[in-house]
Parts: structure tokens; sequence; C-alpha cells
């Protein structure tokens, strides 16, 4: 990347060097606050997200937030900076595309002078600046964390001459345009790949490995036709079930042991309550049918998840592939007649295996083994690659608004003449 001619001190320990033809103000002379609230519900209701800026609600909620009064909401125009005082930190800024209203507790500021909003759009979403606002916040914890228009007015923004704004607004632009185009692409490749991983998962433990076997009806709706040789078993004859009789505020840091609680995260924990193979799913709450562990050793668990063990005529391993990959249909079965926020012993209990021969069963297992593998492999290459453009996307940004590369050769050319 192309570098400036000169640069000279900002004047600024945490800024450094600048382009020795920029400047640095604070941002009360660059912006003003404004605090318009006319109440009217007849102006779309607007929010701020990290990825996309200001954004009508309705995008990023399921269903936008009714008030029975508007009056306190601010108006914000177009063209207006809107920041979120409790994650300015966080770099929840945006240049508003709209004439709406925003939540009371939202700052809108109004440039006062001739600049470019979307290079300062770029700028005060930066790490550099991130690292700023949270020095300056008011409180104490992420939560409580608040940035007031005072303290946001007091620092110090950078200052190119407006074309050169508005040459790093468009360099910009267009750069971080196509690395969002990769970045997405890559997203749906593991989205694919993800489903490709469920799909041959499914596939082998209701069917087998052989796709010419002869088939059966299995009598149960949701799982269809199943290999002729197979048996039908409910789980009850197949397994022990359990629940644990910790709660999650036992975990605790580096601890010895795993300890299963509600979510696919695993807490550590300095006691055992088992010790050998066995499947964990969640007892309740959004994990339900969702969240599964396969172990074989010792760990400790949650008094709301079922811990599977002792298994007979099953191989643990096939019991962990299956019930991940269908019990989530019988849930969906239950759920069309009830809400179902909960796993009851009964349903579990009668949730429907079919049943291949043993050595068949570890037949299925490793073949899932290996090529869920392959899969694996090349997901976290694609999250790999995801985390590398996120960072040199972060990385050019932060060296465009800040001078350390000049966007274009002509930029640069012109600096050193003083023509900017």
């Amino acid at each position: 990347m192309l570098k400036y001619p000169e640069y000279k001190d900002s004047g600024v320990e945490w800024i450094g060097d600048i382009p020795s033809h920029w400047s640095a103000w604070r941002l009360k002379y660059i912006f003003d606050e404004v605090d318009i609230r006319k109440g009217d519900k007849q102006l779309p209701l607007l929010g701020i997200t990290k990825a996309k800026g200001i954004v009508l609600r309705g995008e990023i909620e399921s269903r936008a937030s009714v008030s029975d009064s508007y009056e306190k909401y601010k108006v914000c125009n177009t063209n207006d900076i809107v920041m979120n005082k409790m994650q300015a930190w966080n770099g929840i800024f945006g240049i508003s595309q709209y004439h709406g209203i925003v939540s009371p507790d939202y700052a809108v500021f109004k440039k006062i002078i001739d600049i470019n909003v979307r290079y300062f759009h770029y700028l005060l979403r930066t790490d550099l600046y991130a690292s700023l606002f949270r020095l300056k916040c008011r409180g104490m914890g992420t939560a409580f964390l608040r940035l007031n228009s005072p303290d946001f007015f007091d620092c110090i923004g950078l200052l190119p001459p407006l074309p050169e704004q508005q040459a790093i607004a468009d360099f910009l632009d267009d750069k971080t345009g196509k690395i969002d185009m990769l970045i997405s692409t890559k997203r749906r490749q593991i989205e694919l790949l993800k489903e490709q991983r469920t799909a041959v998962i499914n596939q082998a433990v209701t069917r087998g490995l052989d796709p010419d076997v002869e088939l059966k009806d299995s009598g149960i709706e949701w799982l269809g036709q199943i290999p002729k040789h197979w048996g039908i078993k409910r789980l009850k004859f197949l397994t022990t079930i359990n629940t644990g009789d910790k709660d999650t505020v036992n975990n605790i840091e580096n601890g010895e042991y795993p300890f299963f609680v509600r979510s696919q995260t695993i807490e550590r924990i300095n006691s055992y309550t088992y010790d050998g193979e066995a499947v964990l799913t969640a007892g309740d709450g959004v994990g339900v049918a969702k969240v599964f562990h396969y172990i074989n050793g010792k760990f400790d668990y949650h008094q709301r998840v079922y811990k599977f063990s002792d298994f007979k005529d099953i191989v643990g391993k096939f019991f962990f592939h299956y019930m991940k990959a269908n019990l989530y249909k019988e849930v969906i079965k239950i759920s069309a007649k009830s809400t179902v926020d909960s796993l009851r012993m009964p349903m579990l209990q009668n949730f429907v295996f079919a049943l291949p021969p043993i050595e068949e069963q570890n037949c299925i297992c490793a073949y899932i083994e290996e090529t869920t593998q392959e899969i694996d492999k090349t997901i976290t290459k694609a999250q790999k690659q995801i985390e590398l453009l996120t960072e040199y996307r972060t990385g050019l940004i932060s060296e465009a608004v800040t001078g350390k590369i000049c966007v274009s050769e002509q930029l640069a050319v012109n600096s050193g003449k003083g023509e900017m």
C-alpha cells in the first residue's frame, strides 16, 4: 500500500503521526447534537447494528417494538450520525439514510462544517476509536458503560481535506463491499456444508450405507422407510435415563472435569457423578432437541440435563448420532399440538429407534466419523478464511482513515505538491 510523502506528529499520543496536510480537531468543532422530539408515529422507527449501521427496526427484530408513545423519540435526518450511547465503545454508530425516529437513549449529530459523513462513519467505528470511547465512558461493566455527548465532543477527530475524505470513503466502500461479498460466499459455503453433514448422518442412521438395501415401512410417520433387516425399539429398552443434581452456578473456571449444562458450551467443575460412556441432552430451554454431547469418561451434569448411559443393543456413538438427527422430529410433531419447552420423561422413554445389528452400527459410526471429519476440515478452513478476511477488513479501514496508507497514487502525489 502507498504511504503519504510526509507525516507529522498529531499531538495526540493515541493517534500518533498523521499525514502532514491533515488536521486533528475536537469533535465539538465538527458536529453538533440534534435533539428534536416530535412524537411523529408516521416516521419510520430506526435502530443501529454494528454490521449495517442505521436500519429500519423491523429488519433487526422479528416484530418491531410498539410503544404507547413516541413523544420522547428523537428525529434524525438523512446523513445525520446516530450513536448508541450504551454501545459506543462497541462501535455502534451509523449514518442515517432515512428521515425517521430513534430511541431516546441514542444521540443524533449533524455536521456543522463541510465534511464527508461516510468518512466519519468509518473513522468512528474503528477499534482505535472504540478503545477511546470506552475510556471516555462513564459507568461500571460493559452493560452499564455510557458515552455522554460532552465526552464524545471532547474526543479528537482526524480531518483530511474534503476531497480526500471522499476518496477514502469511496475506496473503503469499494474494498469492504468486495470483502463482504467474499465473506458472505464463505458463510453460505459453511451453511451448505453443515446441511451436507446433517444429511450424511441422517441418511446413515435411518437408511444405512447400502443404497440397494431392501426397505420396509417403519410405521413411524417421521421415520418413513428403513432397511428390512433393521428392528424397531423404544428408547426405554436401550438405555438408562437420569438427570443431574447440579446447577449452572456450580461451575468452576478451569475445573478438573467437564460439566454439561443446557447449552452447547461445556463448563468445568471439580466433581464428577459419572464415569463412563454417556450421551447428554438439554431437558428444557432453547437447547431442547438441539444440544447433544457424547462423552466417555468422568463428568458432572446439570439438574435439567438428561444422561443416557448403560446402553443395551445399541452402540453409544450410534445412539448419539441418531438422537441428534431425529429427536427434533418428534418434538416438532408434539409441538404441533402444544408448546414444547421441555422434554418429558415419557416422551423420551417412548422415542422410537430404527436399530441395525451391532456390527452394522459400528460400520455406520465409522463412516460418519470419516465423512464428517472431511466436511469439518473444510468448514474450519472456511471459518479461518472468514476470520482472516474480517481482520484484513478491520485493518484496512483503520489504516485508511488514520492516514497510515494512502488510498491512491494520485492522492499521494497531490499531497506532496500541497494541492489537497
